[in-house]
């Protein structure tokens, strides 16, 4: 079974957008530093 694709919308929280995207940030990072110890290895 897969996931459902869910539909974007825009915050109007401002306070919890910049937590949203702080952590997906952080998480985005986090990915790309193990491709980078994949790759270098």
């Amino acid at each position: 079974m897969g996931r459902v694709k869910l539909k974007i919308k825009r915050l109007e929280n401002t306070s919890g957008r910049q937590v949203t995207y702080s952590k997906r940030r952080s998480g985005i990072l986090k990915k790309g530093q193990g491709a980078v110890h994949i790759v270098r290895y």
